[in-house]
Parts: C-alpha cells; sequence; structure tokens
C-alpha cells in the first residue's frame, strides 16, 4: 500500500553517493556510474563521447557542469543512517498496514483491495515509459537539466497515465469480464495510476538530485499518512476496500506535491518541455522498462490469477504470502544497492567478480538464519498479528521461501552485469522467469490452489538466478579466454 516503484531498481542515491565517498577523491558517484555506462556501449554512441570528455574535465578538476562537487564525509554518513533508518521504518509501517487492512477486510476485502492495486500499478509500469530511470538519471549529470527534466517526465508520465486510466475504463465499460471488479473500486484504481506517476517521478527526481532527506520524506510519507486514517477509520467505524484504496491515494497527494514544489524551487529556470532531452530520455529508459514490466510481472501476476481460479477471498489469503515474503527481499535489496556503485568503479572483471563472490557468501550467511526462522514462526506469527482467518498463508508463504532465497542470491550477483549496462540478456531472463511463471500458474492454481501459485512463484524466481549465473560464467569463461581483465557483457 506504499507508494509504487519505478520499472527499474530503486538504486539510494545516498549509499551511492556515500560508496563512491571511500575513493581517495569525494566525487558524487552518479556521474561517475554514467561515465563507465557510457564507455561500455550502453548510452546512445552520441552521447558517448561528450561523457568521456566529462570525465577528463571531472577528473582534472574543471566539470562544473556536473553535481560532482566534494561533500563532507560526515553529511554522507548521516545520509547513509537516514536512508537505513527509513527503509527500517518503512518495513514496520508497511507490516502494520497489512495486518490493519487484513483485520478490518478480511480475506475477500483484502483479495479485492489487492486487485485494484494490481491494476493500479500496472498501469503506473506500463505508462512510466522508462522516464522513472530516466529521471533519476539526467538530474544526477547536469543540475541545469532539472527543470527541463521535471517538465518532460510529468508531462509524459501523466499524460500516459491518464491515457491508460482511460483506455482501461472504455475497454471495461465493453468488456466488463477483462477486469475483476467494477464499480467504484475499479473508478479508483484507474486514478490511483496517475496520482502514482506524479509521486514517482518526484521523489526518483529527487533521487538523482541528491536530495536525501527529501527523497526519504516522500518514500516514508504517504504510508505514514496512510496508516493514520487506517487508524482513524478503525476506531470510527472501519474500512471497505474501498475506502482503503481511497485512502492510499489520498496519502499520496499531499507527498507529490510537496515532492514537485520542491523540485521546481531548485530548478534553475522555469521548468519548459525538451523534445530533445525527451528523446534522450526514452533511450537511456529503454532498457531498463524493458526489463522492469517482466520483473514486475513475476511478483505480482499471481494474484490476479489467484482471482480469477479462486475468488476474492483466496487471494486476499494468498497476498499475505506475498506481503511477508517480500520483507526478507529488504536486505539484499540494500546489499545490492551498496555493492552497485562499487562494481561501476572498477574496470577490472577479476575484482568484479570478486567483489561480487564475497557479498554473495554474506549476504548468503546473513539470510538463511531469517528464511530459516520465518518458515519455524510463520504460522504462529500469522496467526497472531493477522487472525486465525489467514493462517492458510501460512503453507504458501513457506514454499515461497527457496524462491525468495534464490532471488535474493541473484539481486547482488546481478549487478555485475548491470554494472556494465542492462544486458539484453537480463531482459531475456527476465521474460523466460514471467513466461514460467505465467505457465505454472495457469497449470498449477486450477489444481493445487494456493499451494501451486507459491511453487509458481519460486520455481520462476530459481529459473532467473540460474539463467543470471550461467550468463555471469559464461561471461567470466569468455573474459579468461580472451585474456582479458576487463570487457562487456552483451
Amino acid at each position: 500500500m506504499s507508494a509504487p516503484c519505478s520499472g527499474a531498481p530503486r538504486a539510494i542515491s545516498n549509499i551511492v553517493s556515500a560508496c563512491g565517498l571511500w575513493r581517495k577523491r569525494a566525487v558524487s558517484i552518479a556521474p561517475r556510474v554514467l561515465y563507465n555506462t557510457a564507455e561500455r556501449g550502453f548510452l546512445p554512441t552520441q552521447r558517448a563521447e561528450a561523457y568521456r570528455r566529462d570525465r577528463q574535465l571531472e577528473e582534472s578538476g574543471e566539470n562544473l557542469g556536473t553535481a560532482a562537487a566534494s561533500a563532507p564525509r560526515g553529511e554522507m554518513l548521516r545520509n547513509i543512517a537516514e536512508t537505513f533508518g527509513t527503509r527500517a521504518l518503512l518495513l514496520g509501517v508497511n507490516f502494520a498496514v497489512s495486518v490493519a487492512t487484513a483485520r478490518m477486510l478480511l480475506e475477500e476485502g483484502r483479495g479485492l483491495l489487492a486487485v485494484a492495486m494490481f491494476i493500479g500499478s500496472v498501469g503506473i509500469q506500463l505508462s512510466g515509459l522508462g522516464l522513472h530511470t530516466s529521471s533519476v538519471y539526467f538530474p544526477a549529470r547536469d543540475r541545469t537539466l532539472i527543470g527541463p527534466v521535471l517538465a518532460n517526465a510529468m508531462a509524459v508520465c501523466l499524460a500516459a497515465g491518464l491515457i491508460s486510466a482511460a483506455g482501461a475504463a472504455a475497454v471495461a465499460r465493453f468488456r466488463p469480464d477483462l477486469f475483476s471488479i467494477d464499480g467504484s473500486l475499479l473508478f479508483l484504481a484507474l486514478l490511483y495510476i496517475p496520482v502514482g506517476q506524479t509521486i514517482t517521478v518526484a521523489s526518483n527526481m529527487l533521487l538523482g538530485m541528491k536530495d536525501v532527506r527529501a527523497f526519504n520524506i516522500s518514500t516514508i510519507g504517504p504510508p505514514v499518512i496512510l496508516l493514520a486514517l487506517l487508524c482513524a477509520a478503525y476506531f470510527t467505524g472501519g474500512a471497505t476496500p474501498v475506502s482503503a484504496l481511497a485512502m492510499a491515494i489520498v496519502s499520496m497527494i499531499p507527498l507529490a506535491a510537496w515532492g514537485t514544489a520542491r523540485i521546481a524551487r531548485q530548478a534553475s529556470g522555469r521548468p519548459e518541455f525538451s523534445p530533445a532531452l525527451l528523446k534522450e530520455m526514452f533511450s537511456y529508459g529503454a532498457r531498463a522498462y524493458a526489463a522492469a514490466f517482466p520483473a514486475f510481472l513475476v511478483f505480482r501476476v499471481d494474484i490476479i490469477l489467484i482471482f480469477k481460479y479462486l475468488g476474492a477471498a483466496e487471494a486476499g489469503i494468498y497476498s499475505i504470502s506475498v506481503a511477508l515474503a517480500g520483507l526478507l527481499r529488504i536486505l539484499p535489496q540494500v546489499a545490492g544497492q551498496i555493492v552497485h556503485p562499487k562494481l561501476c568503479g572498477m574496470d577490472s572483471w577479476d575484482e568484479k567478480l570478486a567483489l561480487t563472490k564475497k557479498t554473495a557468501l554474506g549476504i548468503t550467511a546473513a539470510t538463511l538464519p531469517a528464511i530459516a526462522a520465518a518458515a519455524l514462526l510463520a504460522k504462529p506469527l500469522i496467526v497472531l498479528f493477522y487472525g486465525k482467518a489467514f493462517a492458510p498463508a501460512a503453507v504458501p508463504f513457506l514454499l515461497t521461501l527457496p524462491g525468495i532465497f534464490a532471488w535474493n542470491l541473484q539481486s547482488v550477483v546481478g549487478k555485475i552485469l548491470i554494472s556494465d549496462g542492462y544486458s539484453g540478456k537480463i531482459v531475456v531472463a527476465w521474460f523466460a522467469a514471467l513466461a514460467v511463471n505465467l505457465g505454472l500458474n495457469i497449470t498449477l492454481i486450477p489444481r493445487m490452489g494456493l499451494p501451486g501459485a507459491a511453487i509458481a512463484f519460486s520455481a520462476a524466481l530459481i529459473a532467473l538466478s540460474a539463467a543470471i549465473l550461467f550468463i555471469i560464467f559464461s561471461t567470466d569463461r569468455k573474459m579468461r579466454r580472451a585474456g582479458a581483465s576487463g570487457g562487456e557483457t552483451d
């Protein structure tokens, strides 16, 4: 129920910058990531040479166009502490929101809400068009682009969001069987799209601008407001799926307006639409967009299929399994965000591989006990917090754990490939995982119910992790045969 995230991975800019500070020169990591990816051919050829020139200027201390000025180490450490604190608080708030909605809406209401959120989130992912990623990247490169990036991203994302919502509404009018909900709940699910687009663009731009505190506020603000609204509803008569979704939308509006106003104040001049820059924003975000959408569906499509085959109550129970499994992904995600900029700053493949192995071993050692504890305590904790009605969520939750472990591993080791740009092989791997997920869900849900969906989910993530590891091993063999210490992973 928190504000939606972008199609590409949400790299925390203050952690990224702090990692860069451990180098001899305190230079912002975002431009460094940019130059490294440019040199590896990820960005359009016509801009790569300009970025190489910018790096030469940066190394000589003359690049004033990028926001690569040194920052005090104390400030960076404070940013790290704030971001980790925000993540911890967000974890607790989202858990409290899931408990509150489950207690008030019960199984069927929770299922209807999950489906409505799925529809809205799909609209946000589809209509983002890769600009969620670009809105981080370009302000990080050059603060003079803040105004045009804001104008471009807001105009296109809002327009695409409204068009997506209007198109879905038209389809629902003539083919209501294609949607699992209708009436006010469907209307709010479609309204969720443009509102979600606004806050997603705003928070991503704050990330790129290295306005760490504002980014953290925009991240934690909506779920905190939502939790307060849910608590108020609990003491004043309860909630319905419609009112809960309305609260989610209302919780995003003040933070979206505040973030947009804060960005506009930092723009050098009036934000103006720039077609030339928009073309480059689309070009940069294309691969991230291609990988983000199948990734989103791998984690969400089972809810809608369960609703179709088994009904709202079963979807509501399964949504608790998914929510709890998501809690086990937090630590590896943060570790991946930390290791990514370090990998981008390395030119040697051997160095990258050594750091990746070291991080993967650390994450394995840290997450295995957590997964084992979750397996042992799942049912009593679900009954304690969510109630006996949600006790059946324990079995599918246990069946998702192998997939969560595989996902946690690849979310770290996969950064070695992303550090050279979004390889086309990664996109293929995500689409293959989605095909596995869809095929098994369609086959197993009617026969096995919720356990079948959990098995499909785990199988898809295990297949994805196996594919990523295969790509890494193949690249390593290629590097060693060529006798090179670094190269492309195309």
